[in-house]
């Protein structure tokens, strides 16, 4: 998708970049799709919904994407508003 860059480029040449940046600092490790699963990730923990992120990334279902729902904190936020609120104060059995 690099027709939605502002900027002329190919693939190859981002591709390219990429590798130079990768052998400049010493990181063999990072794989080109890591940027893939970093965006995806970042969209995730800004809330974006899990939908829109299959879209983008073209995944062929929610289930593929589901791996990137730890990253969205408002998941978290709901799941923990539904559990009683717990005190400091000793709790009484009946």
């Amino acid at each position: 998708m690099v027709e939605g860059l502002p900027f002329d480029t190919t693939g190859d040449r981002v591709r390219g970049a990429f590798e130079k940046a990768r052998e400049k600092i010493g990181r063999p490790d990072i794989r080109f799709h890591d940027l893939r699963h970093c965006y995806a990730s970042l969209l995730a923990s800004k809330g974006e919904a899990l939908t829109s992120i299959r879209d983008l990334l073209g995944h062929s279902s929610l289930t593929v994407t589901s791996r990137y729902a730890h990253a969205d904190p408002a998941r978290w936020e709901s799941v923990m508003a539904k559990l009683p609120r717990i005190s400091n104060q000793s709790a009484t059995t009946h």
